[in-house]
């Protein structure tokens, strides 16, 4: 009855921040494609001609025979024929130009939205965690290992849990690790075997306190936050692991040996179907989804999958 009573208030903007668990009167479209300017999507060397290759700074055209180092997201220079995974080279120069985030207006050539940060307080909330603000800072070392030196200024104010996206690679412009290490720390993960999200670090300062790297790109760093932090934040707050269902997929999922492969899915006539523009660094694909398929090992044709539930 009281539901009769009433009809859809009129439609309002409001900050994106303050979005969540709301409705959208109407599609949004982008302003830009994705990406918006030819970036790379790995930690590397740009590479033009066949090798050996003569490394050169960062930004100058590739001339033949030729290699930079290029990180993830950053800008692949005029005449690269291709783009050479970090893993499979070796080289003892590392001048890799990293990519700037920007938060607001129409992002240029070498800069990339926050697409991740907004969202982060709030699902920290909704895993039971009491978000404490945010800082940026930039790609340095000394930058990262001021930040997390930082404990504020009374020992109320100091988090149990330090969360940092980026920086978990093994690339020179990635100083997770080392910062940890120079504090005095310890880590607990280093890496999991997962896609996407592997590169994510659990690691212990000596005060006490936690940290999670988690990667860069948001859609690892949305399943990392799942696969660490959840778990990490019941166990501090005196509550039980997450409860994790079991789905049936309705499609093949391809063998991944020795990873467990998480897969943004949607719910179908009572089966599990993965969603679409699911890449490491694309949030569609999960914000159209009912929950994450956690599916381990072998393909099978019709296999029964772990769930992490409705999404937040």
């Amino acid at each position: 009855m009281a539901f009769e009573c009433a009809a859809p208030i009129r439609a309002l903007p409001v900050p994106l921040a303050e979005s969540i668990g709301r409705t959208l009167a109407r599609a949004v479209t982008t302003s830009q494609d994705l990406p918006h300017y030819a970036s790379s999507a790995m930690d590397g060397w740009a590479v033009r001609g066949s090798g050996p290759w003569t490394l050169v700074k960062p930004g100058q055209p590739l001339a033949p025979h030729r290699a930079s180092p290029i990180a993830t997201g950053g800008v692949v220079p005029a005449g690269t024929d291709a783009v050479l995974r970090r893993e499979s080279g070796r080289t003892s120069d590392d001048m890799a130009g990293v990519p700037t985030l920007t938060s607001s207006g129409l992002p240029g050539p070498g800069q990339v939205r926050d697409a991740f940060g907004p969202q982060l307080g709030t699902v920290l909330a909704m895993l039971g965690g009491v978000p404490a603000g945010q800082r940026r800072i930039g790609d340095s070392y000394h930058e990262w290992l001021a930040a997390l030196s930082d404990t504020g200024s009374r020992p109320v104010e100091r988090p149990d849990v330090v969360i940092t996206t980026g920086g978990t690679g093994r690339s020179g412009t990635d100083h997770f690790r080392n910062a940890i290490a120079a504090l005095g720390g310890r880590l607990l993960l280093d890496g999991i075997a997962m896609r996407p999200g592997h590169p994510a670090v659990l690691a212990e300062l000596p005060d006490g306190r936690f940290v999670i790297g988690l990667p860069g790109n948001p859609l690892a760093a949305m399943m990392a936050l799942m696969t660490i932090a959840a778990p990490l934040i019941a166990a501090l707050g005196h509550r039980p692991l997450p409860n994790l269902g079991q789905v049936t997929s309705g499609t093949a999922i391809d063998p991944d040996p020795g990873r467990t492969r998480l897969m943004p899915f949607r719910f179908d006539n009572g089966l599990a179907y993965p969603t679409h523009h699911t890449g490491p660094g694309m949030m569609r694909g999960l914000a159209l989804a009912d929950g994450v398929l956690a599916a381990r090992g072998q393909g099978t044709r019709f296999p029964h999958c772990r769930s992490r539930g409705p999404k937040p």
